[in-house]
């Protein structure tokens, strides 16, 4: 049995943090106020059919406009997408989010028209006669097809649910993005402006050629309830559930309808020309020639490279960059290749998926070359190769997007850069170069097979100190043909300084001590946050050993609860997960890392069962590190350099931190909902900070008194 190792984790955290709760918004959020339950937040894609290739359903005579621009009366659904596809946006005259999302609605119509974009409007309001719903139609400013449905009959056939759901699909009818429009409305709530835009952001995201960062959403509303006569329901709609989603396609699975949106989605990532798989996908000719190849490593779940433990029956995952097939995908992709393998008609091809040739984040405003190209040979192993570069920035950058890309990607296993800021006079350079290149310390920047970039939300950034040098860990794998590489890393930077300051921590285990031939060897480690933070991604990182790993949190008097689980963890995909929201951690919590090592002959990667394997970078040796990035619930107030100098304190927190801290306090601790603090609502280990701010000493805090006293420090 291994040990568990304990550290104390994260960067100097503000003192507003006295409570130990979440007073944040999430990543993507402002500060304009607390999001509830039931607005509209990212869900899993699986089970709605994203990149899926939506049915052409007939339109009922009943459901089409009788004048206008749309009299031609098209019988089926094809017949009214635009030049680049449609958005069929779902409403009624008497849902209350319904009608407040219409301006938002009409407001987006000149952005479509660019696009190429249709905008059709389905009419859901039971017993409204197509009159009557062209007339609302015009009243809230919305042009093109309005479809009267007051049975319920299209939401049926696209499997709506909710009276606020959008549907974005391209030229070919593939479902591109599906939910709400943005998030400024929720039930009983509602914001002075969205704070995220995911529909906008999914037709950018199409114009562009890419696929949408966030692709499905809840859509808060009323329910469409297609099965009885009332066809919107006033019963409140906050998640799109679509389990028995019906299916887009309906008749013989071919190639051209499904097999082909399969592969662009989950597959041409890697395997096309250029990229890190070691065949290309792209044709269904390139696909049957690896038939046995694509049907066992789906089947073992290998492909797409995904390990993290799968979610109940009919739970969704929890995971914004999940890769796994689903569950319907698998089972369409293995009958299709076992059985005769159909073309089907072209006309129901997608839209071909093209790759920039430069940089997935966009054209960066720096890009930074390691000195000198690696010689990688063609056979064997190669040690870890360091390169350096120093910057020659003259003031601090803030980072929002980065990407790291090897010129010669098929023997690049991953790189990791590291950032050492200015030596300070007298200090060892050496020793702080092999410091800051040390794994456990976090990292900067990483680049893996499949992901080699990273772009954060607006007001987040990672800090670039000024006349920093970065040190870039590159591990090579040779596959057999000698080459070079030169690996480059781009850089964004944002136009202002980020409300939040994203970084990474390692939760480590050095002392590992792995017996010869021990099958299933445990060691672990654990970190304590002195105060709040939002966890964003869990990154594993064992070496040819390495088994399972898994993330455990325990709040402060609390139960521990599993956050992330890796039972079958694979050393040639460094993946990274990251949750569809932040993971809130409160002060005194403590985060559990627990590592599975197999140094038997059973494994086939072991370099040697009968050695006693420690720490070491060589992948002979092993490593057991637990990366985390996140950010602060509330970012430390930094000193100016001249008070720094001078040996001053820091800044008083600024108003809208306190603010920040206020709302999450609240939201956290006010049991009641009657605007105060019940000292027995406050854990124990706070009560004294709680008693010190209590000015009328009454066992209640007001929101003047935890003012008063955040202001004053006491």
């Amino acid at each position: 049995m291994g040990k568990h190792v304990h550290q104390t984790f994260f960067h100097a955290f503000s003192a507003l943090a006295i409570f130990g709760f979440a007073a944040a918004a999430a990543v993507g959020t402002s500060d304009d106020g607390p999001a509830t339950v039931t607005s509209a937040r990212p869900i899993d894609p699986h089970p709605l059919g994203i990149g899926r290739m939506l049915a052409d359903s007939a339109i009922p005579s009943s459901a089409l406009p009788s004048s206008g621009p749309a009299s031609k009366s098209p019988a089926r659904f094809a017949s009214l997408l635009g030049p680049s596809g449609a958005v069929i946006a779902f409403t009624t005259t008497d849902c209350p989010l319904a009608r407040k999302w219409a301006p938002s609605l009409a407001a987006l119509q000149d952005e479509l028209a660019k696009a190429g974009l249709a905008l059709i409007v389905i009419d859901v309001t039971p017993g409204q006669s197509e009159a009557d719903a062209r007339k609302t139609h015009a009243a809230r400013g919305l042009k093109g097809p309005c479809l009267s449905d007051p049975s319920a009959t299209l939401a049926a056939a696209f499997a709506a649910q909710s009276t606020t759901e959008a549907i974005l699909v391209d030229r070919a009818r593939t479902v591109i993005y599906r939910g709400a429009i943005d998030d400024q409305y929720a039930l009983g709530a509602a914001l002075p402006a969205p704070r995220a835009t995911y529909l906008a952001d999914a037709i950018k995201a199409l114009r562009a050629g890419t696929p949408p960062r966030i692709s499905a959403t809840s859509a808060p509303g009323c329910v469409i309830d297609a099965a009885s006569t009332k066809a919107a329901s006033t019963t409140p709609a906050t998640a799109i559930t679509a389990e028995s989603l019906p299916p887009q396609v309906t008749g013989q699975v071919t190639w051209h309808n499904t097999i082909s949106r399969i592969v662009q989605t989950s597959c041409l990532d890697c395997h096309r020309p250029g990229g890190v798989g070691p065949f290309a996908l792209q044709s269904i000719d390139d696909v049957k020639k690896h038939t046995g190849t694509i049907r066992r490593e789906v089947r073992r779940g290998s492909m797409p490279p995904w390990f993290a433990e799968a979610p109940a029956p009919g739970a969704h995952s929890p995971w914004a960059n999940d890769r796994s097939l689903s569950e319907r995908d698998k089972a369409d992709l293995l009958a299709w290749l076992d059985g005769t393998q159909p073309v089907g008609n072209p006309a129901e091809a997608p839209v071909a998926r093209t790759f920039a040739s430069e940089w997935s984040i966009g054209v960066p405003d720096e890009i930074l070359t390691t000195p000198e190209a690696v010689k990688v040979k063609a056979t064997g192993t190669m040690p870890y190769v360091h390169a350096r570069i120093v910057t020659e920035f003259t003031e601090d950058k803030w980072v929002q997007a980065f990407e790291v890309r090897p010129t010669a990607p098929a023997v690049v296993h991953h790189v990791l850069v590291f950032v050492i800021p200015p030596l300070k006079p007298g200090e060892n350079a050496a020793q702080r170069f092999r410091e800051a290149a040390e794994e456990s310390r976090g990292f900067f920047a990483a680049y893996v097979p499949g992901s080699t970039g990273t772009i954060y939300p607006d007001g987040f950034a990672k800090k670039l100190p000024k006349g920093s040098t970065l040190i870039f860990q590159l591990h090579y794998t040779p596959n057999g043909e000698a080459t070079t590489d030169r690996t480059q890393l781009g850089l964004r930077f944002a136009s202002a300084p980020p409300k939040h300051v994203m970084q990474t921590a390692g939760i480590v285990d050095h002392r590992l001590n792995i017996p010869p031939g021990a099958p299933n060897h445990k060691e672990g480690a654990s970190l304590t946050s002195p105060a709040d933070a939002f966890i964003t991604a869990f990154m594993p990182h064992m070496h040819t050993r390495g088994k399972s790993m898994l993330y455990e949190i325990t709040p402060p008097g609390g139960e521990k609860m599993t956050v992330l689980n890796v039972p079958r963890y694979d050393f040639n995909w460094q993946l990274s997960y990251r949750p569809r929201e932040p993971i809130a951690i409160a002060a005194g919590s403590t985060i559990d890392v627990t590592a599975h090592f197999d140094n038997s002959d059973a494994n086939p990667h072991n370099p040697d069962p009968t050695k006693t394997v420690r720490w070491g970078q060589q992948t002979t040796d092993e490593m057991l590190i637990g990366y985390i990035e996140y950010y602060n619930a509330v970012e430390p107030v930094e000193a100016s350099d001249a008070d720094k100098a001078a040996g001053d304190s820091p800044q008083p927190p600024s108003k809208p931190a306190i603010d920040a801290t206020i709302q999450g306090l609240f939201r956290t601790l006010d049991k009641s909902s009657k605007g105060v603090i019940a000292r027995s609502d406050c854990p124990a280990k706070w009560l004294a900070r709680f008693d010190a701010m209590d000015a009328d000493n009454n066992g209640q805090l007001t929101e003047d008194e935890l003012r008063k006293g955040l202001e004053g420090g006491k």
